[in-house]
């Protein structure tokens, strides 16, 4: 009868030692998939940060290319009315 109870009590602490082990396994997964999906937000953020910031470098640069040439020909204009 002893016997009989501690095989018992061995079955159910292995039993209880793996349903321990699957739910810390499963709160990792939970950690894990949360982690990633920040990460991958925060690199999209990044990505589309940088997008507009080259964009908006892009509409200066063609900005003062514009202004650059509408400067030069108002100056051939006026010196070749001169």
């Amino acid at each position: 009868m002893l016997k009989a109870h501690r095989v018992k009590a061995e079955t159910l602490q292995s039993n209880l030692d793996h349903i321990r082990a699957k739910l810390a396994t499963q709160r990792w997964a939970s950690r894990v998939r949360a982690t990633v999906y920040l990460r991958r937000r925060n690199a999209e953020a990044l990505r589309r940060f940088r997008e507009k910031t080259l964009r908006e470098c892009y509409r200066q640069w063609h900005l003062r290319v514009q202004v650059c040439k509408d400067f030069l020909n108002r100056a051939f204009k006026f010196g070749r009315r001169i």
